[in-house]
């Protein structure tokens, strides 16, 4: 068994970049060796996560980062919100 945690970082922006919400969570995961090798390679289906923000003004941007601190993992990316 594969067991663990991750922080899952998400800032919402407006068109200047300017922060409109933030939210740091933790977020447990745990896997079997087999759910491991099927999901190897396909990084999108090893976690899933529901995080509610309460924004004001108009959000342009939604940024998300996600930590792992045992062996220093990481990965960030961005995304335009469509009107």
């Amino acid at each position: 068994m594969h067991v663990g945690d991750v922080d899952l970082a998400v800032v919402v922006d407006d068109a200047n970049g300017e922060p409109l919400a933030e939210r740091i969570e933790t977020v447990p995961f745990e896997f079997t060796a087999a759910d491991l090798g099927r999901t190897r390679g396909t990084k999108r289906e090893w976690l899933e996560a529901s995080l509610t923000l309460d924004v004001t003004g108009e959000p342009s941007y939604v940024r998300v980062v996600v930590f792992e601190y045992e062996t220093g993992w990481f990965t960030a990316d961005s995304i335009s919100l469509r009107r």
